[in-house]
């Protein structure tokens, strides 16, 4: 899933002050489960309030809610085949 999370630094989406927030996230599968998370106090509060005055200067696509791209926007179809090939990658051959 580590091209999750290098599509989502290209995308420079993240809101980016110190940094600390883009570089706390998570990815990983868990009983044939993806999981995308960010582990710092404060990024509950910066993905649900979209409302909020991102700086741009460091991310210029800065933005709340920037996952949803993947869950129901454009890049749903990429995230549905990443998973698939990781899944076909880790399946010991069982998939083909």
């Amino acid at each position: 899933m580590e091209s999750m999370k290098s599509e989502i630094n290209n995308m420079q989406v993240v809101p980016k002050d110190t940094g600390n927030l883009e570089e706390s996230i998570k990815v990983g599968v868990d009983n044939n489960k993806a999981y995308i998370s960010y582990n710092t106090p404060y990024a509950r509060k910066m993905y649900y309030h979209p409302e909020y005055n991102f700086r741009k200067d460091r991310n210029p696509n800065a933005q709340g809610r920037w996952l949803d791209t993947f869950i129901h926007g454009d890049k749903k179809k990429w995230l549905e085949r990443a998973f698939a090939i990781h899944l076909k990658q880790n399946s010991g051959g069982v998939i083909k």
